[in-house]
Formats: C-alpha cells, structure tokens, sequence
C-alpha cells in the first residue's frame, strides 16, 4: 500500500510540473495555430493522469461510501481528459503530416 502511494505522489509530481511546463508552452505560443495544438494536447494527457493519480492515491484510504463517489468522478474526470488529450495529439500528428 506505501509502495502504491509513493508511486501515486511521484507521478503527481510529474505530472503537476508538466501540466504547469505545457500551460506556459502554449500561452506562449499562442499566435501560431500549428504550434499551439501540440502542447495543449500533452497539457491534457498530464492532466488526465494527474487526476488519476490523485483518485488512486485517494483510494489507499479508508473512508465513507460518498468518498469512493468522489473519487470515481475524479477518476472519471481524468479518464476523459486522457481521452480527449490523445485524441487531440493524433489529430495534430494527422494535420501536421499532411501539410508537409
């Protein structure tokens, strides 16, 4: 279980540095289109696996039902925005190949 929430903090770590690196990217980016999209998309997958990280370091403890309620729509939250991430960072590689 400590192996679980060590693992869980680690990648929350990560994953925060990264969503925070991603944002600043694409801010700074923001007047080319092309340029833009790629950091957004990673910004979403880090965000997708910060929430989920946190909902399995939350799920190490004990607590009430409402709490694994809680949790599942963090998780559920971080599972679509992986989702959304990949799909977006496909979409870019696709437009991206096909420009050149």
């Amino acid at each position: 279980m400590i192996t679980i929430q060590f693992f869980s903090v680690v990648l929350i770590i990560i994953t925060f540095f990264s969503v925070i690196y991603h944002s600043w990217l694409m801010r700074s980016r923001r007047k080319h289109q092309q340029a833009f999209q790629q950091p957004l998309a990673i910004m979403n997958m880090s965000m997708g696996l910060l929430f989920l990280a946190i909902s399995i370091f939350l799920i190490t403890f004990p607590g009430a039902w409402y709490r694994y309620l809680l949790i599942a729509l963090i998780a559920g939250i971080g599972m679509i925005n992986l989702y959304y991430g990949v799909q977006r960072y496909r979409w870019q590689k696709r437009t991206s190949q096909s420009e050149k």
